[in-house]
């Protein structure tokens, strides 16, 4: 199934502070599907429209799947990476709604402590512990890593359902 893309716009002017705070958190995920801003904006919709008009972010979808909302700041996802993409925007949203972030690929939590952030499959070969997202079931991690399924992140607030390793 092809990712469909809105057609890509010039840039405009954006004076609305509200939608400037959902694209600051797009640039910072890069991207991310409108239940997962439901849970940081209760005026997604709105700023969306406003960034979407003024060219400042592009709707990208596959039939049937969740649409994903992507910063012109970043790639556009591809067949290969649209499920990857959604679920880093889910971690991302998770985070910020318990006061950690997402900076780049490191999640970095209150106390300051990062981990790396990768989506699985394919298996890290990393021997640092990280944080892996979980798109498909039966998948081994090492010991000392913690995982989350990106189903539960769905459903669920990100101490609920992160599991470490032992």
């Amino acid at each position: 199934m092809t990712v469909l893309v809105d057609q890509v716009k010039k840039p405009g002017l954006l004076t609305s502070t509200r939608a400037e705070k959902v694209l600051r958190f797009l640039e910072s995920s890069a991207g991310a599907s409108e239940d997962a801003l439901a849970l940081l904006f209760p005026f997604y919709r709105q700023a969306l429209r406003i960034l979407r008009g003024s060219g400042y972010v592009l709707r990208c979808w596959k039939p049937g799947q969740e649409v994903y909302w992507c910063p012109l700041t970043k790639p556009l996802p591809t067949d290969d990476t649209y499920e990857a993409r959604c679920a880093l925007g889910w971690l991302a949203a998770r985070l910020v709604e318990c006061g950690a972030e997402l900076q780049g690929r490191e999640a970095v939590l209150k106390n300051g402590q990062r981990l790396r952030v990768y989506v699985v499959p394919p298996v890290p070969i990393e021997k640092e512990p990280g944080l892996a997202i979980l798109i498909k079931k039966g998948v081994v991690l090492p010991k000392g890593w913690f995982y989350v399924n990106v189903q539960n992140l769905r459903k669920a607030k990100l101490m609920d359902c992160v599991i470490r390793i032992d």
